[in-house]
């Protein structure tokens, strides 16, 4: 096994890792949210899209480092792989929602510059940024009709590196 082969393995199995833990923590919330009469109320939901948001900031991860041992420019590596229904790769996709995850609390209206491309984006996923739960509604739409779970995303991210490093 060459050591680009090794560094794949080892990554994609850390990224497996991280997102069994997170699926696992967003399985026994969705249980709570069943047995709550108010679970938005109760802050369930809050937790989920937190937790929600730590597994896409894993995948952002495991792009950004496959993306840096290509040596392609990142906007033209998100551009290989798997694309969604709405024509745009899910990489890109995980990338805008990543980004919103963590930057949404800075952002200013009007929306212009990055903020503004990342709100797109995220809308090209039937996903408005101005609603509750943008990330757990985007993982929903990233993986549908599977359930909302980071680790349906894996196999997608695992064949886009396999498509970059063609």
């Amino acid at each position: 096994m060459d050591i680009l082969a090794a560094m794949d393995e080892f990554d994609l199995s850390c990224l497996s890792d991280a997102a069994a833990l997170v699926d696992s923590k967003l399985d026994l919330l969705d249980e709570r949210a069943q047995q709550s009469t108010d679970p938005d109320a109760d802050g369930i939901y809050d937790r989920s899209e937190y937790l929600a948001g730590f597994g896409i900031v894993a995948c952002q991860t495991y792009i950004t480092e496959s993306v840096s041992m290509s040596g392609r420019a990142k906007k033209d590596a998100l551009n290989f792989g798997p694309r969604h229904g709405c024509g745009q790769s899910i990489a890109t996709l995980i990338d805008a929602v990543a980004n919103y995850w963590k930057h949404v609390p800075e952002w200013k209206q009007p929306l212009s510059g990055r903020p503004k491309d990342t709100a797109d984006l995220i809308d090209s996923l039937g996903v408005d940024v101005d609603s509750s739960y943008v990330v757990m509604n985007a993982l929903y739409e990233l993986v549908r009709p599977h359930q909302p779970r980071v680790r349906h995303l894996v196999p997608l991210l695992a064949q886009w590196r396999q498509d970059l490093y063609k």
